[in-house]
């Protein structure tokens, strides 16, 4: 059993670290995290107090530079292997294992390689060649190619809820993210999945769907185990596929157990008479939908945004 520290600066409950904690259970390995801001002692002292064997954190940009801070500190005293992953890792991953205490990043999907990775460490085995992975060996760095993304997300295992329950905060808060599915159909010149959609070239569809029965499953069990308020998804546009959609609202409406409110980000374009019934029928008060104006300019938007 490898033991697995997460870390993160943020007070949120990253849906991404959910997963990768489920698969790492799912092969018997141990996990935790640390939220810096919830917790009493300087970060650095409570991870060395863990003594993890892979100390792993997940990066947008803006979290890089602070990632890098901590781990500079543990490394002083301890040596866990440091593996990051994310978004800018994956858009950026020469500047990303250029750290010197930086030892392996991920690229792209990390459900199965760092499953792989925890396997490896606790057998003893070498693991520079697992494909997503780079990895700092005596011969310098490994850059592995990436594997082909995730064809079928109902195989994936529903994400560690549990991770975040040793906080009072996130048992008290009730909200909760899922997704429907990953990628986006749009390549809008300001996003992530512009650049993204370039980097998965030729390694399987970009925008995947899960059925509306694993949705449903995982919002049955969040019901039955958690104090929910909210369900957050997290795609980057709700609504791209609207059948499924409105499907699962309907589902929803006719269950009547089910109160709780529908939070999203939603393109302007997205929106349709049949999913305002819908959504309507659920309670509109329930209904929480951010679109974003970007701009007035309908030339500067489409010209330049590509949007």
């Amino acid at each position: 059993m490898a033991r697995v520290l997460f870390i993160q600066q943020t007070h949120e409950e990253w849906l991404g670290v959910m997963y990768l904690s489920a698969m790492l259970k799912a092969r018997g390995h141990q996990c935790d995290i640390l939220v810096e801001p919830l917790e009493k002692e300087e970060l650095s002292r409570v991870v060395l107090g863990r003594n993890p064997d892979i100390l792993a954190v997940s990066c947008l940009t803006s979290d890089l530079y602070w990632a890098i801070s901590i781990i500079d500190r543990v490394k002083r005293s301890s040596d866990p292997l440091v593996v990051l992953g994310g978004t800018h890792v994956t858009l950026d991953p020469e500047e990303s294992i250029a750290h010197p205490n930086v030892d392996v990043i991920c690229r792209g999907e990390g459900e199965l390689p760092l499953a792989e990775l925890a396997d490896a460490v606790d057998a003893g085995d070498d693991y520079a060649a697992i494909a997503n992975l780079w990895v700092k060996t005596e011969n310098g760095i490994v850059r592995n190619e990436m594997r082909n993304l995730t064809e079928d997300l109902d195989s994936l295992p529903f994400p560690d809820r549990r991770l975040y329950t040793r906080y009072p905060f996130f048992r008290k808060r009730g909200k909760k993210s899922l997704a429907l599915g990953r990628g986006c159909p749009f390549a809008c010149a300001h996003c992530h999945n512009s650049a993204k959609m370039a980097v998965f070239k030729d390694k399987g569809r970009y925008v995947r769907w899960r059925s509306r029965e694993n949705v449903l499953g995982e919002i049955e069990v969040l019901l039955e185990t958690e104090f929910v308020s909210v369900l957050h998804f997290i795609d980057d546009s709700f609504g791209a596929n609207p059948q499924s959609l409105i499907e699962l609202v309907r589902t929803l409406t006719a269950k009547k157990k089910v109160s709780v409110a529908l939070q999203a980000n939603m393109r302007a374009d997205l929106v349709t008479e049949e999913l305002c019934a819908v959504l309507r029928d659920y309670g509109a008060d329930k209904m929480r939908l951010r679109i974003a104006v970007e701009t007035g300019n309908e030339d500067y938007r489409r010209r330049i945004l590509k949007k």
